[in-house]
């Protein structure tokens, strides 16, 4: 027992290390030097889109948020390409992410929390809808990405679901930060200052409808008691 329990750790270990050569190997290592990021992937021809993809798996399995990365491919593989691939390299780091929480910090939790109401709930709602659960928590722009990564592996959130959630859920985010990396690059290269005014316009937008939402819906019940 112990024997395997030293194996488990010896294993987080090597993954840290490895994590670690990954962000000195890929454009990870510029993530807080935009305009060297630019230049990394735009030198880095086609090799630069699997780095990019695995720099963001990287920065998103580490928890640094990957919205640099997202603008800096909006900048460098345009609109959709960089949405795609954006996409993929945060996916396959949320699932990092997820298996990281799994196996190294769901039985430390459940030892100690397992029967706080606040776990119950959410072990049932999973349990319950997995697939709108992880779509609905990945559509709204102000719950923490990375946040949600750890909490699904600490519940019982089946893998698959939070997969196929997960990839499809924050398409739209990526797409408007991808948006605003594009039309960034136009007001600098040619002096288009509209769409970057547009974009961050539909990026203010994204980020405020879970509140109009709740404003919307808490109206409707007001109504709704009203007329009864």
């Amino acid at each position: 027992m112990r024997q395997a329990k030293w194996r488990k750790w010896w294993m987080l270990g090597a993954i840290a290390l490895m994590l670690a050569i990954l962000v000195g190997l890929t454009p990870a290592r510029h993530w807080h030097q935009y305009e060297v990021l630019l230049d990394d992937l735009q030198q880095a021809g086609y090799w630069g889109i699997g780095l990019f993809m695995l720099a963001h798996a990287v920065v998103t399995a580490i928890g640094v948020p990957g919205t640099p990365l997202a603008l800096a491919g909006g900048a460098v593989y345009g609109l959709v390409w960089g949405t795609i691939w954006s996409t993929l390299g945060a996916t396959l780091g949320a699932i990092a992410a997820f298996w990281l929480a799994r196996t190294y910090l769901r039985q430390w939790m459940m030892r100690r929390m397992g029967n706080h109401p606040l776990v119950r709930r959410m072990n049932g709602v999973t349990d319950h809808n997995p697939w709108a659960t992880i779509l609905v928590l990945r559509l709204n722009p102000l719950v923490p990405f990375n946040l949600i990564n750890t909490v699904m592996g600490v519940c019982r959130m089946p893998l698959w679901p939070y997969s196929v959630g997960t990839v499809v859920g924050i398409i739209p985010g990526t797409a408007a930060f991808t948006w605003l990396g594009v039309s960034g690059m136009q007001a600098i290269a040619q002096q288009q200052i509209m769409p970057l005014v547009i974009s961050f316009g539909g990026l203010l937008l994204l980020l405020s409808l879970p509140t109009l939402h709740q404003r919307w819906s808490a109206r409707s019940s007001k109504r709704g008691k009203k007329t009864g």
